[in-house]
């Protein structure tokens, strides 16, 4: 096959590659795969060649003389080794529609005097190092794939698209820019060589509502320095590969989003804004919960955050299957009258662990129910909750009050609604399992009001309805739970 290109895995052929070239565009307004566009000199008269993926290509400054030229890739693949905008002007843009190719055997260089919708697919299929990205503020609409076995990528400035990065194959270090995608894919495939990730300081923004990060360890290095992981949408999924990170954040605090963090990984810190679950079991430096947790498997963390006002269930299973929190440093829980924290295990009856060697561990305002503190620190719970089964905790229990619904329609865990009169001042608590709450002719001055129950879970002792005028309404989610400990 004279003047052939090989892309690999091709056996029983003798395959003669053209020489590498040099094609400068020339002409304004025109089809990349139009000969007429391409000239051996810049500015010099037409080749009648395409480029193939051994060309380099250069838009420069006389590839076009006016504003409003565009360079169009309509062929189901476009290709070139090099591409380079350096030198040029008025402001052209690189174009074609999501059905066509780009495929780039070199490096890319882009500039900010030109524009960039290309709505298609990008490759990058270099198989020798030594390649580098230079984005120039541009941002890719579809996906983009590593795919050259033996390739190297090294970003010189942010790198961004729409869609899906996927390293298949090859080393990409990102230098310590910032990289923005929908997701982040790197599976072993039967397809797949040795791939590699150099993180550096990076920060990746991902986007991606369902799947944030997807990788497996087979064959796969992952270098991730002090990178962060910025996970932004709900229902994020994190599938790290059981591979060793540096920071992950999940940034959405989007009430009733919910995000998960999949695989036996190692991190540095891990953030949930929203709700979180930790699925498999992972070793941390902190965790913090800012939001709802529920965490279904063994951990290890220095430091684990829990905020007041949220639930957290421990799985356990039955029959006496139970799942350990180790915690080698600070165990933060604490709590406030109008924002109770929640510890739980998810089977009742079958405790869950939480696991300190040494040491003093103080938690105020707690509902606790079926934990077991183990090791030899001491546990101390103040103004707390023993909803029974709990080993190992001092427990200064919370003092029993009774509670009145007050200013009308609002949120159940507002403190702002609840007195400790009838039609007294708000005290800025909420109800614990050990209060009585009344409504009662001092709670709704109108109609058309409602108490709407706005959190995971609600408690209280006895709860009366008895003497409510104005015909109020009790509200709320199937996503909420009220816990009666007494009458209704």
């Amino acid at each position: 096959a004279n003047n052939s290109i090989d892309l690999g895995n091709n056996s029983g052929w003798t395959i003669n590659s053209p020489a590498s070239q040099n094609l400068f565009w020339v002409g304004n307004t025109g089809n990349w795969q139009d000969g007429n566009h391409w000239s051996y000199s810049s500015g010099g008269s037409p080749s009648g060649c395409s480029p193939n993926p051994f060309t380099n290509v250069f838009f420069d400054s006389n590839s076009f003389s006016a504003t409003g030229q565009t360079v169009s890739i309509t062929a189901a693949t476009a290709y070139c080794k090099n591409m380079s905008w350096a030198g040029v002007t008025n402001s052209p843009v690189l174009a074609g529609p999501s059905s066509s190719l780009l495929e780039i055997y070199g490096s890319l260089g882009l500039s900010v005097n030109m524009n960039m919708t290309f709505g298609g697919p990008v490759n990058f299929e270099a198989i020798t190092p030594g390649n580098t990205i230079s984005m120039a503020n541009k941002m890719f609409l579809e996906n983009v794939n590593f795919n050259g076995i033996g390739g190297e990528w090294l970003l010189q400035d942010a790198f961004s698209t729409l869609k899906r990065i996927t390293l298949n194959c090859g080393i990409l270090t990102t230098n310590n820019q910032s990289v923005s995608a929908a997701e982040f894919y790197s599976t072993a495939t039967p397809f797949t060589t040795h791939r590699t990730l150099n993180m550096g300081a990076s920060n990746f923004y991902i986007t991606g509502s369902s799947t944030c990060w997807y990788v497996s360890s087979g064959n796969f290095n992952l270098n991730c320095g002090t990178s962060t992981i910025h996970c932004i949408n709900a229902a994020a999924d994190f599938r790290g590969g059981d591979l060793t990170y540096y920071n992950l954040n999940f940034t959405n605090n989007t009430s009733g989003a919910a995000v998960y963090l999949s695989g036996s990984n190692t991190f540095h810190d891990v953030l949930f804004a929203c709700k979180g679950y930790i699925i498999h079991s992972n070793s941390f430096h902190k965790t913090t919960f800012l939001g709802d947790g529920i965490i279904e498997s063994d951990n290890s963390y220095d430091d684990l955050i829990f905020s007041a006002a949220h639930s957290y269930s421990l799985w356990s299973y039955a029959p006496n299957l139970s799942t350990t929190q180790t915690i080698n440093g600070n165990l933060t829980a604490i709590g406030n009258c109008g924002g109770l924290i929640d510890i739980h295990s998810k089977a009742p009856g079958v405790p869950a662990i939480i696991y300190h060697p040494a040491g003093n561990i103080n938690t105020s305002f707690l509902v606790l129910k079926d934990i077991h503190a183990t090791g030899g620190a001491n546990f101390t719970a103040s103004n707390s909750v023993d909803l029974g089964n709990n080993i190992g905790w001092t427990i200064t229990p919370a003092n029993s009050k009774d509670l009145y619904w007050i200013a009308n329609g609002g949120n159940w865990n507002d403190g702002n609604h609840w007195s400790l009169s009838n039609g007294g001042p708000p005290s800025g608590c909420i109800p614990t399992p050990l209060d009585n709450v009344f409504f009662d002719g001092n709670s709704f001055s109108v109609t058309g009001q409602t108490v709407l129950l706005n959190t995971t879970a609600a408690y209280c002792m006895n709860i009366t309805w008895t003497g409510a005028t104005h015909n109020p309404t009790f509200g709320g989610s199937l996503a909420t739970l009220l816990k009666i400990y007494g009458s209704l």
